[in-house]
């Protein structure tokens, strides 16, 4: 992102507003991921968790959050890849939240700087 687009002011706007709604999809990753021994349409949970870790892919690259977009990226392309068993994803999946999370916390630490 070209740091000259918008102000100063604007970008610290648009940063905190980004934050605030990337620990709301953060908060509808960890509940969607429980949910997936509990659920009898897993399928359709993992493309949920995909969709949301897409919505974190580009919110976060639009703010500048290079390191929670990659983590999303990566992520939401493991989910979209034929044949993922929804047994074997529990527990990358609950690694990946816990590096999101950081990255998050990561963020919201250098904002406060």
């Amino acid at each position: 992102m070209r740091d000259d687009f918008f102000t100063r002011e604007e970008l610290l706007r648009l940063r905190k507003i980004t934050l605030e709604e990337l620990e709301e999809l953060y908060e509808k990753i960890v509940i969607c991921n429980d949910s997936l021994d509990k659920t009898e349409n897993v399928e359709a949970a993992i493309e949920e968790l995909g969709r949301l870790f897409h919505t974190i892919t580009g919110t976060a690259a639009l703010a500048g959050f290079e390191k929670v977009s990659k983590v999303a990226s990566l992520t939401e392309d493991f989910l979209k890849k034929d044949g993922v068993l929804p047994e074997i994803i529990k527990e990358p999946m609950t690694k990946v939240i816990q590096q999101l999370n950081m990255r998050i916390h990561e963020v919201k630490s250098n904002m406060k700087e």
